[in-house]
């Protein structure tokens, strides 16, 4: 005849390590999300973006002639590349910085969240820009948003917006 108590046993101890792994994975990993989203942006507010897409998203009376979107786009682009350049310069600094320990590894994750934003946001200007430019600006400004909203993400890098913002 069979012992069900010795059987069971190792299966009993089986599932309370397995749940108890499960249960501290899962705490540590929404414990670190909660870490990572309380983390203060490396950059202030972006006002040339703000300020653009505020000017884009005007409808009525209120209309904004093309020559001031240009302006506010390359506004924006130039604050982005600013910003890019700082990000590039301080990379190496700081990658030293925390390999020695001297800083710790909440900064670290701040600045590598703040160039994959930015990255983004020259994605978003170069978008833009194409959108513009294919439009020929013959179009409203509701359909400008609307068409940079659908075009695909594309990777490009920083000099095709400056080839694109030149021509």
């Amino acid at each position: 005849m069979v012992d069900w108590i010795s059987l069971s046993v190792p299966f009993l101890y089986l599932t309370v390590v397995l749940g108890s792994l499960t249960t501290f994975a899962s705490l540590y990993r929404k414990r670190k999300q909660a870490n990572f989203a309380a983390l203060e942006p490396w950059f202030d507010n972006h006002i040339a973006r703000d300020v653009y897409l505020s000017l884009l998203h005007l409808e009525g009376d209120e209309k904004v002639p093309e020559s001031v979107l240009k302006t506010a786009l390359l506004r924006r682009a130039v604050v982005d590349l600013q910003r890019l350049f700082q990000i590039r310069n301080s990379k190496g600094a700081l990658q030293t910085l925390v390999q020695r320990g001297s800083v710790g590894d909440d900064l670290w994750q701040r600045f590598l969240r703040a160039e994959k934003e930015i990255e983004e946001e020259l994605k978003d200007v170069v978008n833009e820009v194409r959108v513009i430019k294919v439009c020929c600006l013959s179009v409203s400004r509701r359909h400008i948003a609307a068409a940079s909203l659908s075009m695909c993400n594309s990777e490009e890098s920083s000099a095709s917006l400056l080839g694109a913002c030149s021509q």
